[in-house]
Order: structure tokens, then C-alpha cells, then sequence
């Protein structure tokens, strides 16, 4: 993968339910590089100041620490609500039952 838009193709299969309409996948296509072109951003910035590698190293573990905990938030998120929907279909089965 390398390109955005590879990347992107992988993320929204993943990512967008189904049923998402159009408005939906392009709002979050539009939050998808957004992102992207925010880490460009600040990679830019950083070497217009010439920093040292240590100093930009020292910005990017920050950003993959921040990005990998609302990353295993959001993964967290969707195990629950999958897990939910499980058990109120388990629910609703066993009810059909007595």
C-alpha cells in the first residue's frame, strides 16, 4: 500500500457499514484524508524548522501513540456494540423458544 487511496479503499471496506449512503462515505472519505493530509502537515512543518531526527522522531511516536489509542478505542468500541447485538439476538432467540 502505497498510496492514500489504497489505503483508503482498505479502511472504508472495513469501516463503513453497507447500508451507508453517499453523503456518509464522502464525509468520511473527506475526515479519512483530512487526516492524512495532517500528518503531511506536520511532517512538513517539522522539516522546514530543521529540527533534529531525534526531535521529529520524538513528534512522530507521539502522533503513532496518540493514533493507535483512539484506533484501540474505536476497536473496543465496535467489539461492544457487535457483542450487544449478539446477545439481544441471543435474547430474542431463547424468547421464541419459551
Amino acid at each position: 500500500m502505497n498510496t492514500i487511496e489504497e489505503s483508503w479503499e482498505k479502511f472504508s471496506k472495513v469501516a463503513i457499514p453497507a447500508n451507508a449512503d453517499e453523503r456518509q462515505v464522502r464525509d468520511m472519505r473527506l475526515a479519512y484524508f483530512s487526516g492524512a493530509s495532517r500528518i503531511l502537515d506536520i511532517s512538513s512543518n517539522l522539516a522546514d524548522k530543521n529540527v533534529s531526527q531525534e526531535a521529529y522522531c520524538a513528534v512522530f511516536d507521539g502522533l503513532v501513540e496518540e493514533i493507535l489509542k483512539e484506533l484501540t478505542s474505536y476497536a473496543a468500541y465496535r467489539m461492544i456494540a457487535r457483542l450487544s447485538t449478539l446477545m439481544a439476538a441471543a435474547d430474542a432467540e431463547r424468547a421464541t423458544k419459551n
